[in-house]
């Protein structure tokens, strides 16, 4: 490490008062008169608030990645993209669907020997065409949650009906 990194680090350092990992956020306490004058903004010692703490609190989760668990911070979200094992599945669902609603196949049996899969796989994927818009619109484009794999979206079948429902059990929260 430089000199001038050792030297931010040591700034930065003399600031902190407390650093607090919650169930659901980060909480950060900062020396407000050592802030003001790393700031060069002019306070008053002697004023009350000079010695009352800075605090900042930044909403946080801990959510299980795969095997790992992993601190999400909620300004900075880890970005998704797309999955396209998950994709392949919703536009087959979709496509799936659309076939038998057309009467091109007669039942999911038929679709299957056609497809060559088992029969029951059909019958798994079919349903995913019934997710809420946003929900597919968000997969199409790599926003789903981090953690939304197609294992964990056939781990939740069968979907809620109610697309507020799926919203909740998919981990889509209100943006």
């Amino acid at each position: 490490m430089t000199a001038g990194g050792a030297g931010r680090y040591e700034s930065i350092r003399s600031l902190i008062v407390l650093v607090r990992v919650d169930d659901d956020a980060i909480c950060v306490e900062l020396k407000r008169a050592s802030l003001l004058e790393q700031l060069g903004i002019p306070f008053d010692e002697a004023s009350a608030t000079a010695s009352t703490p800075v605090k900042l609190m930044m909403p946080a989760e801990l959510r299980r990645l795969g095997k790992e668990k992993r601190l999400i911070v909620a300004a900075h979200l880890p970005k998704s993209k797309p999955d396209p094992v998950l994709i392949k599945t919703i536009v087959r669902a979709h496509e799936w669907f659309e076939m038998l609603k057309s009467r091109a196949f007669e039942s999911i049996t038929d679709l299957a020997k056609v497809e060559d899969v088992q029969r029951t796989y059909p019958s798994r994927i079919i349903p995913l065409a019934f997710l809420a818009p946003d929900i597919t619109e968000a997969i199409l484009e790599g926003q789903q949650p981090i953690d939304l794999t197609l294992d964990r979206l056939q781990a939740a079948m069968p979907l809620p009906l109610a697309w507020i429902d799926q919203r909740a059990a998919l981990g889509f929260h209100a943006r």
